[in-house]
């Protein structure tokens, strides 16, 4: 892993009967950042297996500077926009930059 790489874990809450079109905002805003944005090594979105109500987002980015050119997107400011009809409550977001430790490939995200 490069040294300046950096990995996101956001945990979202879908908000009752509105799940199937919040899911539809993160799958756009998945294929938008996969197509579009530089920098951008992982970009996952995972359902909590007892918990469907729950998802994390996954992302691993180059750099800083390409994440933070990603959250500065169109695709970015249109799910923020829905954030209040669709989530519950904030993002709780992480992040994260590896410590490195183990054998390279499996140590880090």
């Amino acid at each position: 892993m490069d040294v300046s790489e950096i990995v996101v874990v956001a945990e979202m809450e879908l908000a009752p009967g509105r799940e199937d079109e919040a899911l539809g905002v993160l799958s756009e805003l998945c294929e938008q950042t996969h197509a579009r944005d530089d920098g951008c090594l992982i970009y996952a979105v995972h359902r909590v297996v007892d918990d469907e109500q729950r998802v994390f987002l996954i992302e691993k980015w180059r750099s800083r500077e390409d994440l933070d050119r990603h959250l500065g997107t169109v695709h970015v400011q249109a799910k923020r926009e829905r954030e209040k009809e669709l989530f519950v409550g904030k993002a709780k977001a992480s992040f994260l930059e590896s410590t490195g430790f183990g054998l390279p490939g499996m140590a880090a995200i």
